[in-house]
């Protein structure tokens, strides 16, 4: 057993029908795996037919905050590789560049997370031209420094202590992701984001356009063709699954919300509104 790095599946009970494709998709395309798993419920128990994972509850209704720093209570390894429980990998697992990103972090103290998540794209077209341009890239790290969400939930590989001093026990996720940056920055530590080839370390699809993973508590149109592909079964019943009008009213209301304008705002008024709070 790898003792340097634990997966931490970050979850609730609500999308517990989540679960067995996520694992099952990790299995095809991962295989056994040398790490701790750690996936963190809030009162239910899963059980892998794959992995011994580790199921981690919190008693009471405690804030998303919470939990997760509960949950790193379980975890003793100097580093964690955090996901959620719908991002599902969908090609071979790149474990010797993981391995690297590891190994960049013991060097490098002061990083307190690489993100490794996929480069984006925003239509289809645009994903298999990016895919093209960066196949033969040199995988570099790069520091990041944007002024908001500098850090948020994709795929990544924390500093388990730096993770543990970051989090605030009050916040819910979406202010996770909006102060968690700014509270690094202000600690002192480095973001960085690996900088890879085509493909990933860790590919999954995550966007409305692509129709995976779940939003606004509902399963997107095109989870069910790729679990079928792998011949995974999964209960689409209880979350129940967004029609194409649906998910163009969502779009509606990510384009409205304040935060994702955000950098639409002048820097000086933005700087003021990402600063308010939460920054100690």
């Amino acid at each position: 057993m790898n003792r340097d790095v634990t997966f931490l599946i970050n979850s609730c009970d609500k999308y517990e029908d989540a679960w067995h494709p996520f694992f099952e998709c990790l299995w095809h395309f991962a295989g056994d795996l040398p790490y701790p798993i750690v996936l963190n419920l809030e009162k239910k128990q899963y059980t892998s037919s794959h992995y011994a994972l580790k199921c981690v509850n919190t008693p009471g209704h405690v804030s998303w905050s919470k939990r997760l720093l509960h949950a790193l209570e379980s975890v003793d390894t100097d580093f964690v590789f955090f996901l959620l429980e719908d991002y599902f990998l969908q090609e071979p697992f790149d474990r010797e560049r993981f391995e690297t990103v590891i190994q960049y972090m013991k060097n490098h103290p002061d990083v307190c997370i690489v993100d490794i998540k996929p480069r984006w794209s925003d239509s289809l077209d645009e994903k298999e031209a990016v895919r093209k341009q960066y196949s033969a890239a040199a995988d570099s790290f790069l520091e990041r420094n944007s002024r908001i969400f500098n850090i948020t939930c994709a795929p990544g590989i924390w500093r388990t202590s730096a993770l543990r001093s970051l989090i605030r026990t009050h916040e819910d996720v979406w202010d996770f992701e909006r102060y968690v940056g700014l509270r690094a920055k202000k600690n002192g530590w480095k973001v960085v984001r690996f900088d890879t080839r085509t493909p990933g370390i860790y590919e999954y699809d995550y966007q409305l356009w692509s129709g995976m993973g779940i939003t606004a508590g509902h399963w997107l149109p095109k989870n069910k063709e790729f679990f079928d592909s792998l011949g995974i079964e999964v209960n689409y019943q209880r979350l129940g699954t967004l029609d194409a009008a649906s998910v163009e009213e969502v779009k509606k209301t990510v384009r409205k919300d304040p935060f994702a304008m955000l950098k639409k705002i002048p820097r000086k008024i933005r700087k003021k509104i990402t600063r308010k709070k939460s920054l100690n």
